[in-house]
């Protein structure tokens, strides 16, 4: 399965996407799943979306795809492999599926916002200026914070990011505090002038005791070997890697860290899974499937998520 989808294009975006309406489907089956709000701005907006599930579905699907297909584009800008490849949709897909990702929600626009941020970040070079890769992964991570303020420590990962790739500007910095700072600008510009209200009101996740069965752990093991199998194969494919190659690697490594603890700072507090590392996940997964002669093992282990996964949310 793995061995087929590294390089038939079209046969991979169509499965990903058909397996991306089938899982968007069960908002359908099962629509009152807790949402997490975590400013007031927008709860008006998903509240009409949550009411409608129709447009709750065409939504979930098109933020799925669209983040799917970012993040082949943003990795087939790297040449950690040396063809095309829409492996990482299919990845995104299913590492997804395991989470329960398929309703629309926050967590789907941070996705989107994680993938649009990586896809500026790849162009950083070492001898050309970085002042509108910075502005713009700024501005883009700026957006994302008006959704949730849990992401606001990813804002490290563009400094991060400007200071493995290039010596420090001080410009370059400032046009990027810059960029991540207009959007809320220009929210609070936009409430001025329509109901003279100038707040952006944080909300606080309310405690929530998270009931996992044995499926559920199944599951999130079976990703987890997935994840760890990931992880150990990037490292050994660490040493093989050009200068350029090795610098996007920190990178990532640095927002899969920062985000996995994000993430547990989340579970902890407040009891929930919002699970913040799943595009740097999908790049790391994408450099070891791309990379790795365990083609069969991988193949299996991936069908097996997908078919515990269908249980788990049309059956258990």
């Amino acid at each position: 399965m793995i061995k087929l989808f590294k390089s038939n294009i079209p046969l991979t975006v169509v499965i990903s996407v058909l397996l991306v309406l089938v899982f968007s489907s069960q908002v359908f089956f099962n629509p009152e799943i807790f949402k997490y709000y975590f400013f007031d701005w927008y709860a008006p907006f998903l509240n009409w979306i949550y009411a409608h599930q129709n447009i709750e579905f065409i939504f979930s699907v098109l933020f799925v795809v669209i983040t799917g297909i970012l993040l082949n584009t943003a990795f087939n800008k790297t040449s950690f492999y040396i063809k095309s490849t829409a492996l990482p949709i299919f990845i995104y897909v299913t590492v997804m599926s395991t989470f329960g990702g398929f309703y629309f929600q926050t967590s789907l626009v941070v996705d989107l916002v994680f993938a649009l941020t990586f896809l500026k970040l790849i162009e950083l070079d070492q001898n050309k200026t970085a002042i509108h890769i910075g502005f713009t992964a700024g501005l883009i991570l700026g957006i994302g914070f008006l959704f949730s303020y849990w992401i606001l420590p990813v804002g490290f990962l563009v400094f991060y990011s400007l200071v493995t790739f290039r010596p420090f500007v001080f410009r370059e910095w400032l046009v990027t505090l810059l960029g991540m700072s207009l959007p809320f600008v220009y929210l609070l510009s936009i409430q001025y002038l329509f109901i003279e209200k100038t707040t952006v009101q944080p909300l606080l996740l309310s405690q929530k005791v998270v009931a996992w069965n044995v499926y559920d752990i199944s599951a999130f093991i079976l990703l987890l070997i997935i994840a760890l199998l990931g992880i150990i194969g990037l490292f050994k494919h660490f040493k093989f890697v050009s200068i350029i190659e090795s610098k996007q690697i920190n990178v990532l490594l640095f927002f899969t860290v920062l985000t996995g603890l994000l993430s547990l700072g989340i579970y902890l507090i407040h009891g929930v899974n919002y699970f913040l590392f799943t595009v740097p996940l999908v790049f790391i997964l994408s450099i070891y499937l791309l990379n790795t002669k365990r083609e069969r093992l991988m193949s299996i282990l991936f069908f097996l998520l997908l078919v515990l996964n269908m249980l788990r949310i049309f059956v258990f």
